[in-house]
């Protein structure tokens, strides 16, 4: 029987699909390219084996790893890509140099920087490999340098996600504060924080609204952690994400305080939606809080314990109309850079070139 011939595609997408937030992401970009006239084949793991056994890190790194190799070679017997794209540096670790070639790695948060410990050594050995011979490296981020360091500058080609500008504009805005901690994640999310700093404010009708936790879970977490809840906190738990941007276009403050930042769209989606943004200091390559420090802007905290924070708040409360007006022209300034049509536009001008496949097509 005759073998059958590969599709001769531009793009061989990888997609990692780890998590919700990057297939959503993952979902933008395909449909980037696909816009920008290339053809396109994605490919995503199959991770039924971390579904049927309680596997912890770092060997759920090892699995997810071995799953995407499978899922390019699988895909390679039925396409032939001019280029791979990969989601994450994770998703190429076990490529072989021949593919990295001609490869480019979008990446938000790096190996080398959410996984330090002594035990995630072979990852980021890996991945020191991937750096060095890929074809292109696109950060998400646009203002932060710390993920970029020691790469080599010709590689890289920034790519941030699309963030939609205001979805709700015009509407009334009270003086309540919003922030989102999810259950499993509520420490890293620096629940603790937030409730502790909205407590040393002492506000008696302004309501702090909680997203992504129920109050019975958020409570709890509280009470572990020996705090308090105040009476004007309001728990929403899940919402989808047309709810959440509707309730940052009708309070005054975003609060975040998480302990790492990968990289924080939901405080860019603040931003975009006019919410003015009180943030501790986080460490990871966390954009929002790049782009408040290059601003200039109120609302960073000095460190990360709740009197730093509830000092951010204070003055953004303490901010004038016009204070505030000029503080959500420079958000809205900013925040032009990361529509749709901006994205799109460095797909097709900057990392379809940079990875051999041309601007006009």
């Amino acid at each position: 029987m005759r073998k059958k011939e590969r599709e001769e595609v531009d793009v061989l997408f990888v997609r990692a699909s780890s998590t919700p937030g990057l297939v959503r992401c993952e979902d933008q970009l395909e449909k980037m390219l696909g816009a920008s006239g290339v053809s396109v084949a994605s490919t995503t793991p199959d991770y039924s084996a971390l579904r049927q056994f309680e596997i912890a890190y770092p060997l759920i790194d090892y699995v997810q790893v071995i799953a995407m190799s499978r899922a390019v070679r699988r895909s390679l017997r039925f396409v032939s890509p001019r280029v791979y794209l990969f989601s994450t540096s994770m998703s190429a670790l076990l490529q072989p140099s021949s593919r990295l070639s001609r490869s480019a790695v979008r990446f938000d948060a790096l190996v080398r920087e959410n996984r330090p410990r002594l035990r995630n050594f072979v990852q980021r050995r890996l991945e020191r490999r991937v750096l060095s011979r890929a074809l292109m490296l696109s950060p998400t981020s646009l203002h932060d340098v710390v993920s970029r360091k020691d790469l080599p500058v010709s590689k890289v080609s920034p790519l941030p996600i699309a963030i939609q500008p205001s979805l709700c504009a015009g509407g009334e805005r009270s003086n309540d504060a919003l922030c989102y901690a999810s259950g499993p994640h509520a420490w890293t999310k620096g629940l603790d924080t937030i409730v502790s700093a909205w407590c040393l404010l002492g506000l008696q009708e302004d309501i702090l609204h909680v997203v992504g936790v129920d109050e019975a879970d958020g409570l709890r977490f509280l009470r572990d952690h020996g705090i308090a809840c105040p009476p004007n906190v309001d728990w929403h738990g899940f919402v989808p994400s047309e709810a959440f941007r509707e309730l940052m276009s009708r309070c005054f403050i975003y609060i975040s305080a998480s302990r790492y930042e990968a990289y924080g769209m939901a405080q860019l989606e603040a931003l975009a939606e006019g919410c003015l943004l009180a943030t501790t200091p986080s460490a990871g390559p966390y954009e929002a809080l790049s782009i408040l420090r290059s601003t200039g802007v109120a609302g960073v905290a000095e460190s990360h314990d709740p009197a730093s924070l509830a000092a951010a708040l204070r003055d953004l409360r303490a901010l004038d109309p016009f204070a505030v007006a000029e503080y959500r022209g420079i958000a809205s300034e900013v925040m032009s850079r990361y529509t749709e049509s901006s994205v799109v536009k460095m797909v097709h001008e900057q990392v379809l070139p940079r990875m051999g496949l041309g601007g006009d097509r």
